[in-house]
């Protein structure tokens, strides 16, 4: 099962004990697992190594010493590594280098740097004041970058700093060999901080732009989350969170149809894709919408709670206010599977969590419908198949959901990387971080990357 990171705040229980046997561990500097694979960056950040789950190192990645921040992040089934003044994209089982993009510098607190985003398929690389379409799976750019005007200001100290006018290009998705992207038109005037923009639809394969359309979104500023492609290999929709809905042939840059939906106050604006349909939020009704607009299907969902499809297992750094509960729907059918309440005027996007679904809020989680109040507010939370981890300002706990209550164990660590899925039920996999500036003469400097099996500590801790 690959982990989730949620930020929330909860609160604590029980008197933890620290215990856990301790299965492998190695020296590492930063670390990612990835479905039954696991990455680190090694101590002194100049290669990338590639283990299995029972810690045995099976690949290695030099990257150098390029200076800079390094990091670890998932981009679809492989893995990203920002080596200081690249991007390297791995293949997590055997290590191989899909390929590289230069010149990608990681920010600095004060300081905008680039990142790599995917969204719908499709993939972009995304710096100050140019954006540049990518291909996923190899990181080739499809287009030529794309760059917006710069204008000067001056700080409140009296500094000079120089902005850029808006985005140089955001992502729509993929669908069947077409990426669509929206792109600056080269008309924008400096002086009035206007930036006329249209989608482009390239070719994957052959980095060419098949049509540019300022139709299709003219009178528009469509929001990221309600924009998208379907699974049939021909269609694209943008939407904005006003309601505004259009959907269009990718191929042939044709719109096909277009509806208002009505988004009541209150509520939350959703478009979700579902394989060759959406899902819709259109006033008191959800709906599924066929791809040439026909209805399949609606139910009624109060305005204040979320709609969830069952087939969304995916976590989203998204959050709502003053939403009462989630609804979990089937994509098909539009059935209810469960009600999922929220605890706190600040929630998350609900998850699948041992057989049933996973709300988290500022204040607490909701498994079930029961509450789980541990008095402590949590940085980081993550999910295995039957354990909760979470790290607090004193450490990770791990949390067990039994019959007989909740048992609590406290373990020795700084970050978490993983919990149970490939590692084993009632496993979690944490990094220690060294202290001090690395030195290879002091072991100290080190970070360590450890497994720890929690079973027999869980079972002797009281609920």
């Amino acid at each position: 099962m690959i982990p989730f990171v949620l930020v929330l705040l909860v609160a604590a229980a029980p008197t933890p004990i620290t215990e856990g046997k301790l299965v492998w561990s190695l020296p590492a500097g930063m670390a990612l697992a990835h479905g039954d694979s696991i990455a680190l960056w090694s101590p002194d950040f100049r290669s990338v190594l590639g283990l299995d789950a029972k810690g045995k190192r099976v690949w290695r990645v030099a990257t150098g010493d390029q200076g800079g921040y390094r990091t670890l992040e998932q981009l679809g089934p492989n893995v990203l590594a920002y080596a200081g003044t690249e991007a390297v994209l791995i293949e997590p089982k055997s290590g191989k280098v899909l390929g590289r993009q230069p010149h990608v510098v990681l920010g600095s607190p004060g300081k905008p740097g680039c990142h790599i985003d995917m969204h719908a398929g499709a993939c972009g690389l995304a710096c100050p004041c140019s954006f540049l379409p990518l291909r996923c799976e190899d990181l080739h750019p499809v287009a030529a970058r794309a760059s917006i005007p710069m204008f000067e200001e001056w700080d409140q100290d009296g500094h000079r700093e120089s902005q850029c006018m808006g985005s140089a290009g955001r992502i729509v998705g993929k669908s069947g060999g077409v990426i669509v992207v929206e792109l600056p038109r080269g008309d924008a005037d400096p002086q009035q901080f206007a930036l006329s923009t249209e989608l482009v639809g390239l070719d994957a394969d052959t980095a060419q732009a098949r049509w540019r359309s300022r139709a299709l979104i003219d009178g528009l500023s469509f929001d990221d989350d309600l924009s998208g492609a379907l699974a049939d290999g021909k269609t694209c929709y943008v939407g904005t969170r006003p309601g505004a809905l259009r959907v269009f042939d990718c191929q042939r840059a044709v719109e096909l149809w277009r509806k208002q939906l009505v988004v009541p106050k209150g509520a939350e604006p959703q478009i979700e894709a579902a394989g060759d349909g959406l899902v819709v939020r259109d006033g008191p009704q959800v709906k599924r919408l066929g791809a040439d607009g026909h209805v399949a299907w609606q139910v009624e969902v109060p305005a204040n709670e979320l709609f969830v499809l069952s087939s969304d297992h995916e976590p989203r750094q998204r959050r709502f206010a003053k939403l009462a509960a989630a609804v979990v729907l089937d994509p098909t059918t539009g059935a209810r599977r469960a009600r999922v309440p929220f605890v706190a005027k600040q929630t998350h996007w609900p998850v699948p969590f041992a057989g049933g679904w996973l709300a988290q809020g500022d204040e607490g989680y909701v498994i079930d419908g029961v509450t789980v109040d541990t008095k402590a507010f949590i940085e980081e939370l993550m999910a295995g198949t039957t354990l909760l981890a979470r790290r607090t300002h004193d450490g990770i706990r791990v949390d067990a959901l039994a019959k007989d209550g909740r048992h609590d164990v406290r373990v020795e660590g700084d970050r978490l990387i993983a919990i149970e899925g490939a590692l084993g039920v009632g496993r979690v996999l944490v990094l220690k971080d060294g202290v001090g500036r690395w030195d290879p003469k002091d072991p100290k400097t080190f970070g360590e990357l450890r497994l720890l099996d929690l079973t027999a500590a869980l079972a002797r801790s009281g609920p």
